[in-house]
């Protein structure tokens, strides 16, 4: 059930006035009247239209059950063709290439149903994406199978890559590295070049899949693969769709990508950083840099 927050407690406490106010409305209209028909004629009447207000209330209710239902069924048969799939492994690899961005701006990545990233909608996105995958990655303690990342070494069990080709818009590339030189902000922890070498071998690609339908019921999905640009070969792949439960709801001040359920399911790190804790399964990069 969508929860409203503080809205949710605003409106039970006029429930209960209403409720309250018709009881004694009945009792007094009921003590007025002779003879049980008038009575119950008068109790009736009094329910008509003291629920006339309700109706709409009704019939959105039922409206929205109709549309979550249709968008939940529709997200579960989405699911049956998610998951990862892992063909070939590679060890002490110290750069990849993205092909492509996740980009977005706030409103986009809390609200807008079309918006591109909203398969994996809590992972990175702009240069944040770039960066996840330079983060160290820090031990989270017994029974967590991966970490949090984190953009210091500390006594991190595993580094993110040495640099990033990243492929611009013009089909030219930029090399990322961390900035290793004095930083005046949380901006400066990436310096980046323009590439004139081929770029990396190992390459990521993130793309949108799914009808454009699927957004009209707040069911997204997303596709990433990696694939060995020399031999054509693709390595690995993730198909993942996700569903916005509250079916775009902003009532109590919500951002509805941001409680939008996942499958696979996300936990951990993986849940912001969930193309980074995938594809370092596939590519892991050279440790004791």
């Amino acid at each position: 059930m969508l929860e409203l927050g503080v809205g949710a407690d605003l409106l039970r406490g006029m429930g209960w006035i209403f409720w309250c106010s018709l009881g004694f409305i009945t009792l007094l209209v009921v003590r007025a009247q002779s003879g049980l028909w008038n009575k119950l004629a008068s109790v009736v009447v009094l329910l008509v239209l003291f629920s006339i207000p309700l109706w709409p209330q009704f019939v959105e209710r039922k409206r929205h059950k109709e549309r979550y239902t249709k968008a939940k069924a529709l997200f579960d048969e989405r699911c049956k063709g998610a998951g990862e799939k892992i063909y070939r492994t590679i060890q002490g690899v110290d750069g990849i290439t993205l092909l492509n961005l996740r980009t977005g701006t706030s409103s986009e990545r809390e609200s807008d149903p079309k918006w591109m990233g909203a398969g994996l909608p809590k992972d990175a996105i702009n240069d944040g994406y770039i960066e996840s995958f330079f983060l160290w990655e820090h031990d989270a303690g017994p029974g967590n199978h991966r970490g949090y990342l984190n953009t210091t070494p500390g006594k991190a069990k595993s580094s993110g890559f040495t640099f990033v080709d990243v492929k611009q818009l013009d089909g030219s590339y930029k090399r990322y590295r961390v900035n290793t030189g004095p930083r005046k902000s949380v901006h400066d922890f990436l310096t980046h070049e323009a590439l004139v070498s081929p770029p990396a071998q190992i390459a990521i690609n993130y793309e949108p899949i799914g009808e454009s339908s699927d957004r009209e019921h707040w069911v997204a999905g997303a596709r990433v693969t990696v694939v060995d640009t020399v031999s054509g070969e693709t390595m690995a792949e993730l198909k993942a769709f996700s569903f916005e439960p509250g079916l775009g709801s902003r009532a109590g001040f919500r951002s509805p990508w941001q409680f939008a359920v996942t499958c696979p399911a996300l936990k951990g790190g993986s849940t912001l950083f969930a193309t980074r804790f995938f594809v370092d399964q596939v590519v892991q990069p050279t440790q004791g840099k």
